[in-house]
């Protein structure tokens, strides 16, 4: 379960990175991204070392938010870079 969780973190910050590159997202929302990402490592490291399942049940419901919530961003960030791409109609001579 905990390889998955870090499995899956690993998978994002990948994803976070490419899209970061490509997007050119603000100060802001990169500080916002990394804050959620480091957010995540840390419920995945008091998952780790809780032992009361009813902690651990709470923390793996929190982590599977908190995956969407990034996930969500990084959907926002490709949407928001395709919106700003020039049409190809725009860069021709209209008759």
């Amino acid at each position: 379960m905990i390889q998955d969780m870090q499995n899956e973190a690993k998978k994002l910050r990948g994803d976070m990175e490419v899209v970061s590159k490509v997007a050119r997202p603000t100060h802001q929302f990169k500080a916002t991204m990394v804050l959620a990402y480091l957010q995540l490592l840390v419920n995945i490291d008091l998952f780790k070392n809780s032992q009361d399942p009813t902690e651990r049940r709470r923390l793996l419901d929190e982590f599977e938010k908190q995956k969407e919530t990034i996930r969500k961003g990084i959907r926002m960030l490709i949407e928001t870079a395709r919106a700003q791409k020039p049409s190809p109609i725009s860069n021709r001579a209209l008759p």
